[in-house]
């Protein structure tokens, strides 16, 4: 899968045009076909077990170092795309046993998780036409949104859904949390859905 050229891409944007919008500054995507093979097979594994399993060959995945740009691991841009930090892709494709590569594979379900819901297109619209959909309230509802359908597709996988919670445990004890990613309520969440 290529990244982006200058020219970016297309978005729909909520007042009903296309608009160019490269979402990541291009100096930071970047191109490793072994990583990029890797992480799209990993991102057709969860695409399988979602509602958008039909329109999988639509979505696009892209390396870039987001944690240099704003300490994300990864991100949704809308429309199928998806960024994954390219640090943290080459750690999991390194040692596909490890937890870099456990934690590389939450990320891309979480981002999944947005794109299914929607989320990037919604806060779009409302960014025009319903600016309190994204206070900090909202965005919390759509990172936990994310993470329960990310934890759908695990479990539906018969994956180890026990990592959910012992990643935010873990993220609790080093005091990683924060206003749009509140660990505790992700933490209360991993438990009940990940509870035999």
């Amino acid at each position: 899968m290529k990244a982006w050229g200058l020219a970016g891409v297309l978005l729909w944007s909520g007042c009903g045009v296309f608009i160019p919008h490269p979402p990541v500054p291009h100096e930071l995507l970047v191109e490793d076909a072994a990583i990029e093979a890797y992480a799209a097979s990993l991102m057709r594994t969860i695409l399988a077990v979602t509602p958008h399993a039909h329109v999988a060959d639509r979505y696009q995945l892209h390396l870039a170092r987001l944690q240099t740009w704003r300490g994300l691991a990864g991100a949704a841009a809308g429309a199928g795309i998806i960024y994954v930090d390219y640090d943290l892709a080459r750690r999991a494709f390194a040692n596909p046993q490890s937890s870099a590569a456990t934690w590389f594979a939450m990320v891309l379900a979480h981002e999944i998780g947005h794109e299914v819901a929607g989320h990037v297109a919604r806060a779009r619209f409302a960014a025009r036409y319903a600016p309190s959909w994204n206070d900090a309230a909202g965005q919390q509802a759509r990172e936990l949104e994310a993470d329960r359908l990310a934890i759908g597709y695990w479990r539906a996988l018969s994956w180890d859904c026990g990592v959910w919670v012992r990643r935010f445990e873990a993220d609790l004890r080093a005091g990683r949390d924060g206003l749009h990613h509140p660990t505790d309520r992700r933490l209360g969440q991993a438990r009940a859905l990940c509870a035999p």
